[in-house]
């Protein structure tokens, strides 16, 4: 959009459809005047406002949020590129308790190939969502990980992954905000391996009263056809006992059950997120929720449990109170834009080139009226130029 009201719209990939119909695929620009004429041209050359981090191939897309995938190749074989695992079984285990929707994820992923191979294993929550649990199977039982400074775990992986290791590690990793990677090893030629994440987060009430609410599990992939993980058997489980909905409307073919509701499918190709819409009389006042403070032990190393209970007693309860604001009008004046780098010790160097160059794209396109403050943050935070913060 330019100052004087003309729109310019470069396609990098799909279409865009002016009013009168005209169209402009992928390579082409298409301008619309003050006037409503339309210009469409191919274009050689384009302003990539992105600093390069914009791409075509569709092949590069990231896994679904919610969806796990898990790319494998044999230890040892560096540089060799990974193929995908295919999954054979995803159920979704959701519980929704007032407007807390708490979701469980178990996947089955089945190895095609003769040989012992490592997986790579990709996931990523929901952009609101915490992740509260990652499990994995072994010797026909679940067991659920616990948390270690990064550098020892790296460490002691590794040193139990190599060819004809029998020992049966599996290391989940902070990537970046709501992304995770885990490292499972090994995986039997005609084999399968389980994986559990479990993660929580807040509905959204919505409508005049409050009275909607909406649970998404986002499975929806996009990018070539080859890339999109393909689900053999598809199961979600709703439980709705202490949802407190007069009536639930669900986005795929279900059968309910009381406060249950399951939905199930098979070899399903995900292009569409699961949509459950829950009514009710509204929220006329705020409620408050309260949780004790619990310990999983199962997640804490055998030699700190005691010291985890004894520390746990001195510790209060959690409150939280919703708060619903009245609409808020738009500010005078231009943009407010803050800008936070992680630059702490697990940023790698590409990671931080990506980081720069999104600033640097951003900061770009910023108007004569707009203000924007850049901050470094490890343990503190820290302006990057002078007058930033």
């Amino acid at each position: 959009m330019r100052r004087d009201g003309s729109v310019e719209a470069y396609v990098l990939r799909g279409a865009v459809r002016a009013p009168n119909g005209d169209q402009a695929g992928p390579g082409e620009r298409l301008a619309l005047t003050p006037d409503g004429k339309v210009q469409r041209r191919p274009e050689v050359a384009w302003e990539d406002w992105t600093g390069g981090l914009a791409t075509a191939d569709a092949s590069a897309q990231p896994a679904p949020f919610g969806v796990g995938t898990v790319g494998a190749r044999s230890p040892g074989a560096t540089g060799q590129p990974r193929f995908a695992l295919a999954i054979q079984k995803l159920e979704v285990r959701v519980k929704i308790d007032h407007d807390l929707a708490i979701t469980e994820v178990d996947q089955v992923f089945f190895n095609p190939s003769s040989e012992t191979v490592e997986g790579i294993y990709g996931f990523r929550t929901p952009l609101d969502a915490s992740l509260h649990r990652f499990g994995t199977d072994r010797d026909g039982a679940l067991v659920w990980g616990r948390v270690k400074e990064k550098q020892a775990a790296a460490a002691q992986y590794q040193a139990n992954v190599y060819e004809g290791s029998k020992e049966d590690p599996a290391l989940l990793e902070w990537m970046a905000p709501g992304v995770y990677q885990a490292r499972l090893y090994p995986i039997a030629p005609g084999g399968s391996r389980r994986v559990v994440t479990r993660y929580a987060e807040w509905l959204h009430r919505q409508g005049p009263k409050s009275e909607r609410r909406v649970y998404t599990y986002p499975m929806a992939a996009e990018g070539a056809e080859a890339s999109v993980p393909r689900i053999e058997e598809l199961t979600i489980t709703l439980d709705l006992a202490q949802a407190g909905a007069k009536d639930v409307r669900v986005g795929m073919a279900g059968q309910r059950d009381g406060h249950r509701v399951t939905i199930r499918a098979w070899d399903v190709l995900p292009r569409a997120d699961f949509a459950a819409e829950l009514f009710d009389d509204g929220a006329p006042v705020a409620t408050a929720y309260r949780a004790p403070h619990a310990l999983e032990l199962d997640t804490i190393e055998h030699d700190r449990r005691a010291q985890a209970v004894a520390e746990a007693r001195g510790e209060t309860d959690y409150v939280m109170l919703p708060v619903r604001p009245a609409m808020a009008g738009e500010p005078a004046g231009g943009l407010d834009l803050a800008i936070v780098l992680d630059t702490s010790a697990a940023t790698d160097a590409s990671a931080l080139a990506a980081a720069r160059a999104t600033t640097g794209a951003l900061l770009a396109h910023l108007g004569p009226d707009d203000r924007a403050a850049v901050w470094a943050s490890d343990a503190t935070l820290r302006p990057v130029a002078e007058r930033s913060g």
